[in-house]
């Protein structure tokens, strides 16, 4: 009987399912990085989309000069047609960075904005095309174009064109310096913001400025130059008139301004000028302590304002607290820095660096009125009467008749219609400061004092601008980086360490 045979091992079977385990593994793997791709596209794609319609730029800058101001920013958000800028420089230009980096700053802050870029070097016929489209003087030779428009912005069929000088400015007064090179006022936003302004609205908001008492104007020794082209920024011009024998305020006038008036308006004039803005006119009173012999001289508009519940003192404001001191004499440059609950205030709270004034007298609210005090010195300060003592008291003590602090400095208040007028009349606005020299140009124009924060939202306020109460744009004051040999290797060792 012959032996059974032995059943041979499976060995190639279970090879065979090993190889077959494995592959199937492998080919979920595979099956997976696919899948897992796919989602990372998807992903990735829907970022990118989502970026592209909401999107955020941070500013680095030690001056944080390409953040948008409060008043850009509300300015943007309320568009309600699309606004194109078009930007002429060309990438070699020193500013052309700067330039652009704003626009994208525009841009981020609202769908209604496109930015395009025509490079004048790089695309000179495209450049003709859109000189011609926009009406700008273009001078060429040597196959390149170039124009003293930098930026165009257009909206509809309205359109405003930027100059380079618009944009940036070399302050040639900081020269010589200690601080290390000329300042660069970068103006950039406040230009193109201004440009804004003059496409998105039509007829200019009119400053009517009173005359013919020493005032401060247009015209004369007193030149309002700086703030006619604050406001031509912002869509407003102002208009001078004489107010002597004053018999009605010239028509279209949204708010009247007198400036620091050097001789006394009769009281028949300034009574009906207070009675224009009861009527629903807007009135500012910017009124320098003028001295008569020992005494400061009245200005007219104490009686009519009287009647309002606010009183215009005949005492000097001297500030006795050397923290806010700009000069050693306590009657000259000092820095208000408390202020009170007000639309006009509130840009100089954000703001920061407080209000500039000089030679001021107090302007204050009595009890009981409808006003608010915008502004007031320290407790350390009092108001002299007596001004033949304030020459000869080397002391500067506060006497019995002197009117002791905190004063306030200026005033603000929407008036009683008149009674012909009816309940339902729209009721004017009043802003009463007791000083007119923080309307110089240089506290304007000077970037650690918050004079044109005031003087925007007081002009917003009075003529129901409300995107001017918001903070304005900021200077900017740009310095070359100087690196050593050595800053540069450390910087190279940090980069590539």
């Amino acid at each position: 009987m012959s032996e059974p045979q032995k059943e041979k091992p499976r060995v190639n079977e279970g090879k065979e399912e090993r190889m077959d385990e494995t592959e199937r593994l492998q080919g979920v793997r595979r099956m997976h990085a696919t899948v897992g791709t796919m989602f990372a596209l998807l992903i990735f794609f829907q970022v990118n989309y989502l970026a592209f319609r909401h999107f955020e730029r941070w500013d680095w800058t030690s001056d944080a000069r390409f953040t948008l101001s409060e008043r850009t920013v509300t300015e943007l958000r309320g568009l309600e047609r699309d606004v194109d800028f078009w930007l002429l420089l060309s990438e070699g230009e020193p500013a052309f960075a700067d330039v652009r980096e704003l626009l994208e700053r525009y841009r981020a802050a609202s769908p209604r904005v496109r930015v395009h870029h025509v490079d004048p070097d790089a695309s000179p016929g495209e450049m003709r095309r859109v000189a011609e489209r926009f009406d700008i003087a273009l001078s060429t030779g040597e196959g390149e174009s170039f124009a003293d428009v930098a930026l165009v912005v257009s909206s509809a069929d309205r359109r405003w064109k930027i100059t380079r000088d618009d944009l940036v400015s070399l302050d040639l007064e900081s020269f010589d310096d200690d601080a290390g090179g000329p300042k660069v006022d970068v103006k950039a936003e406040r230009a193109i913001s201004g440009a804004l302004a003059q496409v998105l609205r039509g007829r200019p908001t009119k400053i009517c400025v009173a005359t013919g008492r020493g005032e401060a104007a247009m015209a004369g020794d007193r030149p309002l130059f700086f703030l006619r082209e604050e406001l031509e920024r912002e869509n407003a011009v102002l208009e001078d008139f004489d107010a002597v024998g004053l018999r009605e305020v010239p028509e279209g006038c949204d708010a009247v301004f007198v400036i620091g008036p050097q001789r006394p308006w009769e009281e028949r004039d300034a009574r009906k000028l207070v009675e224009w803005a009861r009527a629903g006119g807007n009135l500012l009173l910017a009124l320098d302590p003028v001295f008569a012999r020992e005494a400061i001289q009245a200005t007219g508009f104490e009686a009519p304002v009287q009647d309002l519940g606010v009183s215009i003192d005949r005492a000097v404001v001297l500030e006795l607290d050397p923290r806010l001191l700009l000069r050693r004499d306590p009657s000259d440059l000092f820095r208000v820095m408390v202020f009170g609950e007000h639309p006009t205030t509130t840009a100089l709270m954000a703001r920061g660096g407080g209000l500039a004034m000089n030679l001021v007298r107090s302007v204050r609210v009595e009890e009981g009125a409808d006003a608010t005090a915008l502004f007031t010195s320290s407790e350390s300060a009092f108001g002299e009467t007596d001004l033949g003592g304030l020459v000869a008291d080397a002391d500067l003590l506060a006497g019995p008749e002197d009117l002791p602090g905190p004063l306030s400095l200026g005033a603000a208040l929407e008036l009683p219609p008149i009674p012909s007028a009816g309940e339902a009349a729209r009721r004017g606005r009043l802003v009463v400061v007791g000083d007119s020299d923080w309307l110089a140009p240089e506290l304007l124009q000077e970037p650690a004092f918050a004079n044109v924060d005031f003087f925007l939202s007081v002009t917003g306020w009075l003529t129901e601008r409300d995107e001017l109460l918001e903070i304005a744009p900021r200077r900017s004051n740009l310095q070359a980086v100087v690196m050593s040999e050595g800053d540069v290797s450390g910087v190279a060792w940090r980069i590539f360490a």
